[in-house]
């Protein structure tokens, strides 16, 4: 039995409280649960904590013993104790995977330690610096003059942080005496920081060098000389964020046990890192971004080591992959690594951004990855001038082998000569799970984009731009997979004829693609055609003389705004009006609603537009009857299940000049319209309040991506 703990100091009112808490601490089978719990209590109130601030903290302290495999694999042991500690309710969950402790939790775990764990805060004046006895876990908060002057026992602590609190118009010079880290025998973690509104000086004292740490992270600090992290031969994992340095000491390179070097946004006034970074045998995660390297001092293209994590960006990124391990975005890779690291890191990245490749590949595999790029999330490339597609499996033996089968995201930009995504059979799975497609200034992407049978079940955006050879986007059988589709947008592609092509002469149109019993063919077959669509844009596209081929009563439940600008051979938007049943008495009301979610409708410079179908199946259309003035026209109301709206106007309108349509059939204010010569225009006046945009605006602008 475990002795109770003695409540000195603690209110009566909170002892049940307390002895709640430490029943569930006590109760936690996990010993390194236990150990990261008593971690967390000493940071800040309302700290939000990420897994890699306790990954450093907590594997440099030893909490998860020594490290015989990865890092990441003690890295995976932080993880698994973080979610039991949510588990059972001692931490809470924060934005973006992070956690963080409840204040009163705080005090209760810094009470389970007795008190080895401590906050102290200088901020405030007046307030007197106070270290209890036999600490092991110190923060300190407050300015130079009281950070280094507090007196403690140092002997037994394992973890220092230190948040320098210089003000803004004070002296921005950290002035660390070198007594300040004698006697600290024991400290394996040590984080130096100063505030976020600049960068603070720091000058490391002869004593440093003494040290055993194995975690090291200094942040927003400028330090001229850092030759001596070279004495630290514990060293596993070192932090230089938001830091300038004169350069990156090779002595770095003779750490044996450094497993992690993180440099974002580290500014390097000399040399280039990367050489000193592939001197680095033992590194494991390599985190270098906002790299700045002056081309003209690259010697030679650097061999990195085979990292198991790492994020290398030349550029800031506002976009974030919290989930995601490797990740490069640099422009002219070629510049910097060999063959075999640039190969390594298009194999194995989960984010592959790259602008400005000047290879002489014509394809990504098997050229340059021979297989995988099975991890691959997001693929953005820009300005590949050889590249002629994606994949060339027409010498590929096994064409059920798994490519981009995880990829979500592909951004093709200024690729010149790219002709289409794969040459030869599509892969088994080939971007199943693809969300978001974006395709601009391919000027050699030809015919078909996608050219066979293809499931893209999971395709949400598909925006395309300045593609002059494109004609055709889809056949028929992949666009009945597109259930999921919400926004397609086609700009500037001038020979495009075809958004879906059916490429089955003589059959049926709805006949179902998918594998299965007949049964659930013909289910299949009547569901509905882009159900998730919200949004359709088409400008500058000539050659389109309609949108898509076909609409049933079904069809396109969601869709909210249609936007079509200067298509000079556009008749119709749909090619056919067709209704389920055939049969149906037309003369009795009608169920079928079709576009019932529709609320914006532009139609702008369209010189040979006729009507919304070829041909309509209601028996009935409005009639037309002309006033004696010439400058008004009255139009007679009709039922029509087409839109969800209770009158219809139609009027062939061939004059550029403005006019003005009464509403004799509602409440509405007449509304003027400005038609260009030839257009077909529409007023329909909806029955739930809802405003549909239907005309010619010139100041309506497309969306640009």
């Amino acid at each position: 039995m475990r002795e109770p703990m003695p409540m000195d100091g603690v209110d009566e009112d909170l002892v049940k409280f307390y002895k709640s808490l430490r029943f569930s601490y006590d109760r936690m089978a996990s010993e390194k649960a236990k150990r990261l719990f008593l971690l967390c209590s000493m940071f800040l109130e309302d700290k939000e904590l990420s897994i890699e601030i306790l990954t450093k903290l907590g594997i440099g302290a030893g909490l998860f013993g020594e490290i015989d495999g990865k890092y990441n694999d003690a890295r995976s042991q932080v993880v698994v104790a973080k979610n039991k500690l949510i588990d059972s309710c001692l931490l809470l969950k924060a934005d973006e995977g992070r956690v963080k402790m409840h204040d009163f939790v705080r005090e209760v775990a810094q009470w389970i330690d007795n008190n080895k764990i401590q906050t102290v805060n200088l901020s405030k004046e007046g307030q007197k610096p106070r270290v209890e006895e036999d600490i092991k876990y110190l923060l300190l908060k407050g300015r130079d003059k009281d950070l280094f002057s507090c007196s403690f026992d140092r002997s037994k602590l394992q973890i220092l942080i230190v948040h320098w609190d210089r003000g803004m118009d004070g002296d921005d010079l950290m002035d660390v005496p070198n007594s300040f880290f004698q006697n600290m025998t024991e400290l394996r973690v040590l984080r130096l920081s100063s505030k976020p509104w600049g960068i603070g000086r720091l000058s490391l004292p002869e004593s440093f060098e003494s040290l055993n740490i194995r975690s090291l992270i200094f942040k927003r600090l400028r330090i001229s000389d850092i030759s001596i992290l070279g004495k630290l031969q514990n060293l596993e994992a070192l932090d230089l964020v938001y830091c300038e340095v004169v350069e990156l000491p090779r002595e770095i390179a003779e750490l044996e046990k450094l497993r992690l070097l993180n440099l974002d946004q580290c500014e390097i006034e000399r040399n280039n890192a990367f050489e000193v970074i592939e001197r680095c045998k033992s590194l494991e995660e390599l985190y270098f971004n906002e790299f700045k390297i002056d081309n003209t001092t690259v010697h030679k293209k650097i061999t990195l080591p085979s990292l198991q994590r790492y994020d290398i960006r030349d550029e800031y990124d506002y976009e974030t992959y919290n989930s995601m391990s490797k990740y490069v975005c640099v422009s002219n890779i070629d510049t910097y690594f060999c063959e075999a690291t640039f190969k390594y890191l298009a194999k194995t990245s989960e984010v592959l951004k790259l602008e400005g490749f000047e290879g002489g590949w014509s394809n990504l595999i098997p050229e340059i990855v021979d297989e995988g790029m099975k991890d691959l999330v997001k693929l953005c490339l820009q300005s590949w001038s050889k590249l002629q597609c994606l994949i060339d499996t027409s010498h590929i033996n096994s064409p059920e082998r798994n490519f981009f089968s995880k990829l979500a995201v592909l951004e093709l930009d200024k690729m010149e000569n790219l002709k289409e995504l794969c040459n030869g059979p599509f892969p088994s799975d080939f971007l199943k799970n693809l969300e978001t497609l974006s395709i601009k200034e391919c000027q050699g992407l030809r015919s078909i984009l996608f050219k066979s049978k293809l499931n893209l079940s999971n395709l949400k955006f598909i925006r395309l731009k300045d593609c002059p050879k494109l004609v055709t986007l889809f056949q028929l059988s992949t666009s009945q997979s597109l259930v999921h589709l919400e926004e397609l947008c086609i700009r500037n592609c001038r020979q495009l004829e075809n958004i879906i092509a059916d490429e089955r002469a003589g059959e049926e149109l709805r006949e179902e693609i998918v594998d299965g019993d007949q049964d659930e063919k013909r289910r299949k077959s009547r569901c509905s055609m882009f159900p998730n669509l919200k949004a359709l844009y088409i400008d500058d596209c000539p050659r389109l003389e309609f949108i898509l081929l076909v609409l049933f009563a079904q069809d396109l439940p969601l869709l909210k705004t249609v936007s079509i600008k200067d298509c000079g051979e556009l008749k119709y938007i749909f090619g056919k009006y067709q209704h389920e049943n055939e049969e149906m008495d037309l003369h009795q009301e009608v169920k079928d609603v079709v576009l019932r979610s529709l609320d914006k409708l532009l139609l702008y410079r369209l010189p040979n537009f006729i009507d919304i179908f070829p041909e309509c199946d209601h028996p009935k259309f409005s009639s037309v009857k002309r006033s004696s003035s010439k400058s008004e026209m009255q139009l007679e109301p009709m039922k029509c299940n087409i839109f969800p709206w209770t009158h219809k106007y139609r009027h062939k309108w061939r004059s550029s000049t403005s006019a003005q349509i009464p509403s004799h059939h509602c409440s509405a204010s007449s509304v003027t319209l400005s038609a260009s010569c030839g257009i077909f225009c529409y007023f329909l006046l909806l029955i739930d309040s809802r405003y549909l945009v239907f005309i010619v605006d010139e100041h309506i602008k497309h969306p640009n991506f």
